[in-house]
């Protein structure tokens, strides 16, 4: 009798359970008649099941038999989603991220492992983690994939702008990596963004030298840049997490969005309200250096302390210009969104009016793309049944 079984604990919340997700840890496992004695009246048996978590192994001898081990990769995963409250912080995270900043965070799906490569998903503006279950249990239910891979999803309030956000998780990994305490595990990872996530995912996996820095500023952070300033010398100038990245971008605006101007976009921005954690970043540096710093294409954007990620995604921003011309260190794939039916374009003149209803094929085109195809799409490719294999296809082969 081989039997799957989901189990779960509580998160202590402290060491590595910090990474794992806050409704409780579940894992798969089996329970397993391991033996049966009859008592001496011969009327009652005395039955031993065990619970096996080592699935290193396909199969299990009991008495003279082998037995293959049964399991349900994706049940834990399945409990975790019917427990997980994160969507309630999607909303709360675009308009109020101080309200939203103790759910921050990277978690583990499948555990955290010190050999694995590291699949990182990113949720975009106004979204959260539980977007990537139909990619998440087709991986977990692969088991060549389960094998070579751990599932990281990232939530963080998507309110103030990528920039800064990236800035933050970049942190986030390099701790999670050093609590892991493998060296190695820094050689390679595969990066999955959706939309403004895609943004993020591009800001963990780039040099940019001082390309954001110039867009940004008049004079170079060695000048200017005090040990009270380090977090905006991160903000703009930084380099890849992992020696070789595999990103794939969805719906990702690299060019921006004509949403962010329109009526919603406008209604969106004001009802944004930044932390003072994002905003006091510049107030303390404009006090100190001024702020004549600023070049004219970004003094609208900071001199209030800004901006919101609104802002950040309407076409034309700077930094969003100067981060388009940047390449990724590794392979890039971009997922483009089509809601009309039409899935193929001649890139020369017929793909400008495809769109996804929120970002069109010139944004979501990224230029430094080693392929790229379109799915039917409202700006929701990650449940694409096209994308998810297209992802999936790509990661077997790494």
């Amino acid at each position: 009798m081989i039997i799957p079984v989901t189990i779960q604990r509580d998160n202590t919340k402290t060491g590595l359970d910090k990474y794992l997700p806050l409704e409780g840890i579940l894992e798969s496992a089996s329970i397993t008649l391991s033996n049966i004695e009859t008592f001496e009246d011969k009327k009652s048996l005395h039955i031993t099941l065990q619970i096996n978590h080592d699935f290193s192994k396909n199969q299990i001898i009991l008495g003279n038999n082998n037995y293959t081990i049964r399991r349900s990769p994706s049940s834990a995963y399945l409990s975790l989603i019917e427990q997980a409250d994160i969507d309630e912080y999607s909303w709360l995270g675009f308009v109020s991220a101080a309200k939203a900043e103790k759910r921050r965070g990277i978690f583990a799906i499948n555990g955290l492992s010190d050999t694995k490569i590291p699949v990182i998903m990113i949720h975009g503006l106004n979204s959260d983690p539980l977007i990537w279950r139909h990619l998440t249990i087709a991986m977990l239910n692969d088991p060549a994939l389960v094998a070579k891979y751990q599932i990281w999803h990232v939530y963080y309030p998507s309110g103030p702008p990528p920039f800064y956000n990236a800035a933050r998780l970049r942190n986030n990994i390099r701790e999670l990596l050093h609590n892991i305490g493998n060296p190695e595990l820094n050689k390679q990872a595969a990066v999955i963004g959706h939309s403004m996530g895609g943004l993020v995912a591009n800001l963990l996996t780039t040099k940019t030298n001082y390309e954001l820095w110039d867009a940004t500023f008049k004079q170079r952070p060695e000048y200017v840049v005090s040990k009270q300033d380090t977090i905006v010398k991160d903000i703009f100038t930084f380099n890849p997490i992992f020696e070789k990245n595999t990103v794939f971008f969805l719906d990702t605006p690299f060019k921006g969005s004509d949403v962010a101007n329109s009526f919603i976009g406008q209604v969106g921005s004001f009802l944004i309200s930044l932390p003072q954690d994002f905003t006091q970043i510049f107030k303390r540096f404009f006090d100190r250096v001024g702020p004549d710093i600023l070049t004219e294409k970004m003094r609208p954007f900071l001199i209030n302390y800004g901006p919101s990620s609104v802002h950040v995604l309407r076409p034309g921003h700077p930094l969003m210009d100067a981060l388009y011309k940047l390449p990724i260190s590794g392979e890039a794939y971009a997922i483009i969104g089509s809601n009309s039916g039409v899935l193929d374009c001649d890139q020369n003149n017929g793909c400008r009016n495809i769109s996804d209803g929120v970002v069109n094929y010139d944004s979501a085109n990224y230029l430094h793309a080693k392929e790229r195809i379109i799915v039917e799409s409202s700006h929701d490719s990650f449940k694409s049944a096209q994308a998810i294999e297209f992802i999936l296809s790509k990661l077997r082969t790494k």
